[in-house]
């Protein structure tokens, strides 16, 4: 497997250089877990490859190429804290983009049907919605929950896709804390960030309307 060769490498690597465990730790700026679990099953997160990479002075292709093929596709949320990983195995690239899909949606309806009925006559999609301004009572109910499911479905659809590319890593360097922030962009959570901004937008630019009108 492509991940116990990375293993094999790092581990060739180090002995070369007749290194302890201990001390890649050091030079990479990492954890002896880190390095640990990296010889034994070649797990690696993106930083944690940069680290090795730098230590080895090495170009970073040399080991980005051992990983699984699937290790792109499946990108997720890193956040390294002082030598500690921690990664957040649901948290990938394609589930981000499925779950903010889910979470714009009601949203997305609303402003869909708002446009087609107000500007274009079409009504088809907004008769299901006419059961809220039925009575007061549930125009009511509707105004004061709809903003809650539309604004924090919109914003939360874009902080995960956001944060599905991003990775963190902050380090101790003698006495100061260092931190690196790297930013890898994939289309399909660029394309949920970027519509979930428009929606907010269209959703804010509503409510402002409808206010200024009563």
């Amino acid at each position: 497997m492509k991940q116990n060769q990375l293993a094999e490498k790092i581990k060739k690597l180090r002995t070369e250089r007749a290194w302890s465990q201990a001390q890649l730790a050091e030079v990479a700026s990492l954890s002896i877990r880190t390095v640990q679990r990296v010889e034994l099953d070649g797990k690696c997160s993106h930083d944690s490859l940069l680290a090795f990479a730098s230590a080895f002075d090495i170009d970073v292709k040399e080991l980005t190429s051992l990983l699984n093929d699937q290790s792109n596709s499946n990108a997720k949320f890193s956040f390294s804290l002082f030598g500690y990983d921690v990664n957040f195995g649901w948290f990938k690239s394609r589930t981000a983009f499925v779950v903010g899909i889910l979470m714009i949606l009601p949203a997305l309806y609303f402003i869909t049907a708002s446009i087609l009925k107000y500007n274009f006559g079409v009504a088809f999609l907004f008769d299901p919605l006419e059961i809220f301004y039925s009575s007061p009572g549930m125009m009511k109910f509707f105004n004061l929950i709809s903003p809650a499911v539309f604004l924090l479905g919109i914003t939360g659809s874009f902080i995960i896709n956001l944060l599905a590319m991003f990775s963190i890593k902050l380090w101790k360097e003698k006495s100061t804390i260092q931190s690196k922030i790297s930013f890898q962009p994939k289309a399909l959570n660029l394309i949920v960030s970027t519509f979930s901004v428009i929606s907010l937008l269209i959703m804010l630019t509503y409510v402002a309307i409808e206010n200024f009108k009563y």
